[in-house]
């Protein structure tokens, strides 16, 4: 079997999150989730930077990067909003990066429900 692409496996996570919201999309829902899903890896993005600017001792004080932070944290607020409001899932940070998912509520777990695609 063919290894997907990057793309062919960001668009297999696209139906997966569409599926949170209904089950006939349209072509406005996939409009509206590729735009919600390009925010999210551009602040997948953002929060690499910040955890490389914050264990630089040469960075991790500056005003810039303490910006940079608040920036990422009023983005991750927007974003989860979003994401509760029209699919009914969560945000968390589990690791450096926000996890797309819902928590379990028998163990107190966290389900990651739509995957990350990120360029290895």
């Amino acid at each position: 079997m063919k290894k997907l692409t990057i793309a062919e496996r960001r668009e297999k996570e696209l139906d997966i999150l569409i599926s949170y919201k209904t089950s006939n999309p349209t072509p406005a829902d996939y409009k509206e989730a590729r735009k919600i899903m390009n925010s999210y890896y551009r602040l997948c993005g953002l929060a690499n930077r910040n955890l490389m600017l914050t264990n630089n001792e040469n960075t991790y004080n500056r005003v810039s990067t303490h910006k940079s932070e608040e920036r990422e944290s009023k983005w991750f607020k927007r974003l989860q909003k979003t994401f509760k409001e029209i699919y009914g899932l969560d945000l968390f940070y589990v690791s450096w990066y926000p996890l797309i998912g819902a928590k379990d509520t028998t163990n107190g777990g966290i389900q990651e429900l739509v995957h990350a695609i990120f360029y290895n």
